[in-house]
């Protein structure tokens, strides 16, 4: 039976997110106000999160989101939802910047 499996060439898209949190003032708040967001995005899309910039700064956010897919087609329908996903829950944030990069 495990004869008959081709393997696939998984795709995977990298998204960093950087925002402007306005009204933040400590790390804490920030956190906790983060926390909903990142469960958010592990329960409703197929991807990993992480703080990855400006940890140490209340006010500003960096995250690195990646997303699997086994097609491209797949991948990109992902990474296209997520974006608007998170545009909606930053909609009062000074967003700043989205990049997506492609990962073999």
């Amino acid at each position: 039976m495990l004869a008959n499996l081709h393997p696939t060439k998984i795709r995977i898209v990298k998204i960093v997110f950087k925002a402007h949190l306005s009204g933040i003032t400590s790390l804490k708040e920030k956190r906790s106000r983060l926390a909903p967001v990142w469960a958010g995005l592990r329960a409703n899309h197929f991807c990993a999160v992480e703080e990855s910039g400006d940890r140490d700064v209340s006010s500003r956010l960096e995250m690195t989101i990646v997303v699997l897919a086994e097609d491209a087609d797949t991948a990109r329908s992902r990474a296209d939802n997520l974006i608007d996903w998170l545009e909606g829950k930053f909609r009062s944030e000074e967003w700043s910047d989205h990049q997506l990069e492609w990962l073999e």
